[in-house]
């Protein structure tokens, strides 16, 4: 290459604009949920499902005791009689 040449056109973002992109589509919104089975929405289901599965052991692993224990603590009682 020669020097003094680049790749990237140097100029003001308009006029660059007005030379490379002449149609300037706007782009849609992006959308953050979708209802129905979509991938999207799996995507989500995957993540809320993992951090649960982290909370729920550091939750044990802090108080020494299970969900269950945790959740229902006089149910240990009900079934031991």
């Amino acid at each position: 290459p020669r020097c003094g040449t680049s790749i990237v056109p140097i100029g003001e973002v308009n006029a660059l604009l007005d030379t490379y992109d002449k149609e300037r589509k706007v782009l849609p919104s992006p959308v953050f949920w979708e209802p129905g089975w979509t991938r999207n929405a799996e995507m989500w289901n995957g993540r809320i499902a993992m951090v649960a599965i982290i909370a729920i052991l550091a939750i044990e692993a802090l108080t020494g005791k299970g969900v269950m224990q945790n959740l229902f603590p006089d149910l240990q009682g009900l079934l031991m009689e």
